[in-house]
């Protein structure tokens, strides 16, 4: 399994989480840039960077994890 590649066979369940978090999050932050500047709005922000935050976050814990 792919996960198994990247992570290890004795990741943690939450380490598993936070690499499934940092993707799908990550793969947000594109589409969320290209309508933050389509249109520059408070909210398209807003979103953005909840997007990176929780990449971020589910980066790290999968790395301790």
């Amino acid at each position: 399994m792919l996960g198994e590649r990247v992570l290890g066979s004795q990741a943690s369940y939450l380490g598993r989480l936070g690499a499934l978090s940092a993707l799908l999050c990550g793969a947000c932050t594109l589409p969320a840039a290209a309508l933050l500047a389509l249109e520059p709005a408070l909210g398209n922000a807003l979103a953005l960077a909840t997007c990176l935050v929780v990449a971020v976050a589910g980066a790290c814990v999968a790395r301790r994890g």
